[in-house]
């Protein structure tokens, strides 16, 4: 069993060992980003029933996500508190909108929450809104140009983790975990990745990462019908790569600190300094 799992179990005193089975599940989800109610029942060695009844209580209260029968831990394990600072959001509002009024493309501005990936901000270009990515609504990692980039970026703990967990097949096109690692390395190697159909049939997208110091901290990305998208991405990368630049400038020049915390304490790569 698990040190630290042991240890929240052995805070609970006589009458309340319901808190700290709850909170030593809140633990394991965090720390089993991905995986089912049954493989965190077994984790814990605890009642399946027991298990479904304290998750399902923990979602509703949004501590913990569920995508596609995976548990995440959720939103409000998440620090949202930017302690007067101007958020993410802020500054990137008016590159999103240069890049779709530019490209006649939806743009999207995600970022990583464990193993999913957020949509934080988009703007919508003529009458095509992305199906799948909208803002305020979360994602698996590794598939669509929109999260994959952010992934690729992420540490070896992060990455191990989603290849571990259960990997829908939304598509034909959606990775599997044999393929992962090689989309991984193409995107590290390039600087973008570009993708069609992995998610929502007939549609593409191009993203890249944002970096903040040494961290992806975000994704930018261009997404539309695949009838839509160019065939040579090659003026897309270049847009999307500049105006991630530019972000990056913003941040690092602004008068208030951004804060983004992907409250991923495994994921030293990510530790604000």
């Amino acid at each position: 069993m698990d040190g630290e799992f042991e240890r929240i179990l052995n805070t609970g005193e006589e009458g309340s060992t319901v808190i700290a089975r709850t909170l030593g599940l809140l633990y394991l989800s965090s720390k089993m980003s991905g995986s089912s109610i049954k493989e965190l029942a077994d984790a814990a060695d605890f009642p399946l029933a027991t298990t479904y009844r304290i998750i399902r209580q923990l979602q509703k209260a949004g501590f913990v996500i569920e995508t596609d029968g995976a548990i995440h831990a959720g939103g409000r394990l998440t620090d949202t508190d930017t302690g007067g600072n101007e958020h993410l959001v802020i500054f990137a509002a008016p590159l999103l909108r240069t890049l779709a009024s530019s490209s006649g493309l939806t743009s999207l501005l995600t970022v990583r929450v464990n193993t999913l990936a957020l949509t934080l901000d988009g703007v919508h270009a003529g009458r095509f809104g992305s199906p799948v990515f909208r803002v305020g609504e979360t994602r698996p990692l590794y598939a669509a140009a929109s999260a994959t980039p952010l992934l690729a970026y992420s540490s070896p703990d992060v990455v191990d983790r989603v290849q571990k967990s259960t990997q829908k097949k939304y598509t034909a096109n959606t990775p599997d975990a044999q393929s992962l690692n090689d989309k991984i390395r193409t995107i590290k190697a390039r600087g973008y990745d570009h993708t069609l159909a992995e998610v929502q049939a007939g549609w593409a997208g191009v993203g890249v990462p944002v970096f903040y110091g040494r961290e992806a901290i975000a994704c930018l990305s261009l997404v539309a019908p695949s009838s839509q998208m160019p065939r040579d991405v090659g003026n897309l990368v270049q847009d999307l790569k500049q105006t991630s630049h530019d972000l990056t400038a913003k941040l690092a020049t602004a008068n208030t600190r951004f804060i983004w915390n992907p409250n991923n304490p495994q994921d030293t790569d990510n530790e604000e300094s």
